[in-house]
Parts: C-alpha cells; structure tokens; sequence
C-alpha cells in the first residue's frame, strides 16, 4: 500500500510505502510509476489543494 502526496495540480511529488516491499528496486519501479502520474486534485470549494492518493499495487507472474 501506497500513500501518495498530490500537490494542487494532481502531480505526485512524494510517497510513502505503507505495507509491503521497501527494497531499493521496488520504490524506484513505484517511484517511476508515480511521479509520472496526474490526478484529479482534491479541491475545497470548489479550489483544486494538495491532498494524499492511497492506492494499492500488485503484481501478476505468468509462465507459458
């Protein structure tokens, strides 16, 4: 589980790892995941204001 810290303009400046992994290779794959994301803001009447996206990741291995 991720919490993502989302300023104003729904870009993700930071993050932390909740729960799971925290090795080297798993944040920076988070990391690069995140800090391209955009988001809606939160907003307070109607004002877009820095806010948090929890979220949570999972991985899929396949063999064939």
């Amino acid at each position: 589980m991720v919490d993502a810290k989302v300023d104003a303009q729904g870009k993700v400046y930071d993050f932390d790892v909740i729960e799971g992994p925290r090795d080297a290779q798993t944040r920076l794959r988070i990391e690069n995941n995140l800090l391209g994301s955009v988001f809606k803001p939160a907003t307070v009447f109607g004002v877009p204001v820095p806010g948090h996206a929890m979220m949570t990741y999972t991985a899929v291995s396949a063999i064939g």
